[in-house]
Formats: structure tokens, sequence, C-alpha cells
């Protein structure tokens, strides 16, 4: 799980300008969201994206977190250990460099 300042959860909110303008943000539609974005200096902007992207990371992390309590991911798991124990894996660098 991500943490913010003062380690606390990004989804349980944090008292910040980023916070303030989400849940200020939040109660429009859509268009009316993004047209406020427009409005904002381009600090507040990119203050806003990295804050929006470590909550869709920590979205993922739960995600991932309930599917392995699941189970949903034990079969996936169980073949990526045998692929491993049967030397059927490559090297990261071959996959990334084609070689």
């Amino acid at each position: 799980m991500r943490l913010g300042k003062g380690g606390r959860s990004l989804l349980q909110g944090e008292d910040n300008i980023n916070t303030k303008v989400v849940l200020r943000l939040c109660m429009g539609t859509l268009s009316e969201i993004e047209a406020a974005i427009r409005q904002l200096p381009e600090d507040d902007i990119r203050q806003l994206a990295t804050w929006l992207q470590e909550y869709l990371n920590e979205i993922w992390d739960q995600q991932i977190a309930e599917d392995l309590k699941s189970g949903k991911l034990d079969k996936l798991m169980a073949k990526a250990e045998a692929d491993i124990a049967g030397n059927r894996v490559k090297n990261i660098n071959e996959v990334i460099c084609n070689k």
C-alpha cells in the first residue's frame, strides 16, 4: 500500500492542496472537472497528476492484494513457480533487448 504524507493511505485522503482540489472537483461532472483542471496553474496540475498516479497505484495494489487473498492468482503463481523450477524462463534483459 502506498502511503502519503505522514504515513497515511492516499485512499484515506490527505489535508493538502491536491486532496482539496480533487474533493471539490469530484462534486461536478467529468467535463466540469476537466474545465476546472485547465484553470489550475501548471504546478498545481503537476501536483494533481502526481497525486492521481499515486492514488491509482494504491487502487492497483489493493486489487492485487484482494486477488491474492481470494486465490484468483494461485494458478498463475503456480505456473510461474513451475516454469522457474523447470528453467523455462528468460532473463528480463533477453526479453527487453530481444536477444
